[in-house]
């Protein structure tokens, strides 16, 4: 009998202090839960700009949709938009241009979030072919998600801890090395000039045939697509604003380039759509073929905070034409 009722409370001993650990862990938990969302909200913690494609694409729309700014002018298209910096551009700007994506994706997160006062620049190219990115829309707009991360920022891509903590051993591995400290930017674009070339005439070669019907009518049922949802931020009094990234000469003057754009210019004629004025002609250099090098990027954005942020344009309606007025 003794021995049974001490073994009885040996047992209930060992789960009142296995719950009491459980409790323990849970308190731990939550207070660094809670501590970690202080730092965030003081903005101790430094936000990430992403360790990969889709995390770097998911920041800009979360950072755009959660934390309500006011921009000026907004940007949205591909990976040929995503290389122009807001701010060689000027104050109040947002890039939504989205690496391996295009123009759609950004159309519709400055949909849904009821644009009002701002110019908005679209991307209009080959890129258009690409579907919306309806992951990187449901992890914003599914209700759960959309009302956690408006009310945790913890929770958003940009304070990752283990991302956070990468790139903080990075930037710190950066600083540290003086010699690429002071390096020009565009070294590491230029630093084979041989390998450059290469892919530059293989992708000059592989634009030398036409596109094929089937490639046409891919490119006709996005621009739909696209009108419809300009059509829609029209309604909400956004002015659209259309454009190419310019590129290198030798590739936007084979043939499947010059299809593609009279393809983009019948589909969004100027006598129904504004077309941003080409810039002086320059020989754009890009990194890839298609990628502009980042002097040349920040040339390009001078360009555009010139024309759109200190000297508006307006465009005439006469069809096929688009000039300064």
């Amino acid at each position: 009998m003794s021995l049974s009722t001490s073994n009885s409370k040996t047992v209930s001993t060992d789960s009142t202090s296995e719950i009491h650990s459980i409790y323990r862990a849970i308190s731990i938990g939550l207070l660094l839960l809670l501590g970690y969302h202080v730092l965030v909200k003081q903005r101790v913690v430094p936000a990430t700009s992403g360790i990969n494609q889709a995390q770097s694409n998911a920041i800009k729309a979360q950072k755009y949709v959660y934390e309500n700014p006011s921009p000026k002018l907004i940007l949205v298209g591909s990976s040929l938009t995503a290389t122009i910096k807001p701010k060689d551009i000027g104050n109040h700007v947002i890039n939504l241009g989205m690496a391996g994506g295009s123009s759609q994706t950004g159309l519709e997160i400055v949909k849904r979030e009821k644009l009002k006062s701002a110019i908005l620049l679209v991307e209009i190219n080959e890129t258009i072919e690409r579907q919306l990115d309806k992951q990187l829309l449901d992890s914003i707009y599914e209700p759960v998600s959309h009302f956690s991360q408006l009310h945790f920022p913890m929770l958003r891509q940009e304070y990752k801890p283990v991302d956070v903590l990468v790139q903080t051993v990075k930037n710190g591995l950066k600083s540290s090395q003086k010699k690429e400290k002071d390096e020009p930017p565009e070294k590491a674009e230029k630093f084979n000039t041989k390998l450059r070339e290469k892919v530059l005439a293989e992708q000059v070669s592989a634009k030398m045939q036409p596109l094929s019907e089937s490639e046409q009518e891919t490119l006709k049922t996005a621009a739909k697509s696209i009108k419809t949802q300009i059509a829609e931020l029209q309604k909400q009094g956004v002015r659209v604003i259309l454009y190419d990234v310019p590129g290198e000469k030798q590739v936007k003057n084979t043939i499947e380039e010059k299809q593609i754009q009279q393809i983009m210019r019948e589909e969004f004629p100027a006598d129904a759509y504004e077309w941003l004025p080409a810039p002086t002609s320059k020989n754009w250099v890009t990194s890839d073929g298609s990628h502009l090098i980042s002097s040349d990027a920040q040339a390009y954005a001078v360009f555009l905070r010139d024309k759109l942020l200190n000297t508006p344009f307006s465009v005439s309606r006469k069809p096929g034409t688009t000039q300064l007025e």
